[in-house]
């Protein structure tokens, strides 16, 4: 099943469907091994399928889905060695975002971050909106790479961590949701006190995690995961 979404004015079509697809697969409305249709698709979003096509080819290429030879085409496993090279990617990243935000941000960037992590809390009260939530703890750091002028950063980053993304978004629905809150808290007490001297340390907190994860989620999940 695909995502409902809606076309951006900025976006092509061939654009439109690889973010609808992509998003479906991260976010678990097209789980691991489901078949990929690219006739339904086109037909789905109401477009031709040569977009399909193109976006299918870029969604291979980044490994959302694979082409098994005379047999069709599949929403890949989740490879657990990828999530420990984006999330050492990210610890590098954001160690730079972070020191940034702490000399940079000021109170309106302050402000919109905080309503962020407030609209996070007032979810927690409320069932079943996984979805949002998973929106909202991607909008905050995005929130931050933008405020210190490094969106393009963030946004490329995105292309490769939809395995570390995939995880995240299983975690939640597994409802390890407060943590994360309370750590977002925390960084952004370190960012309104400027406390650079925290800065590496929460970073190797916040992501440092990734075995205890793993080991949380193939557990749970054994069978959207790659055996090693």
């Amino acid at each position: 099943m695909l995502k409902q979404t809606f076309k951006l004015s900025t976006e092509s079509n061939r654009e439109y469907i690889y973010r609808t697809i992509q998003e479906s697969i991260v976010e678990f409305y097209l789980r691991p091994n489901d078949r990929i249709n690219e006739i339904a698709i086109a037909e789905k979003l109401n477009l031709s399928r040569t977009p399909v096509r193109e976006a299918l080819i870029l969604l291979e290429k980044n490994c959302l889905i694979e082409v098994r030879p005379k047999v069709g085409t599949f929403v890949t496993k989740i490879n657990s060695n990828s999530i420990k090279t984006v999330v050492f990617m990210r610890k590098v990243l954001e160690t730079e975002i972070i020191r940034l935000a702490c000399q940079q941000l000021n109170t309106k960037d302050l402000e919109a971050i905080i309503q962020i992590l407030n609209a996070q809390k007032t979810l927690l009260t409320l069932p079943d909106e996984f979805d949002t939530l998973f929106s909202l703890d991607n909008l905050f750091h995005q929130a931050i790479y933008s405020a210190v002028g490094k969106e393009k950063i963030w946004l490329r980053l995105q292309n490769f961590s939809n395995p570390f993304n995939r995880a995240r978004k299983l975690d939640i629905m597994l409802g390890n949701v407060e943590k994360r809150i309370d750590e977002h808290e925390e960084l952004l007490e370190i960012i309104q006190n400027r406390q650079l001297e925290k800065v590496e340390i929460f970073v190797a907190k916040h992501l440092n995690n990734v075995d205890e994860l793993l080991e949380r989620l193939t557990k749970e999940f054994a069978e959207y995961f790659e055996t090693v």
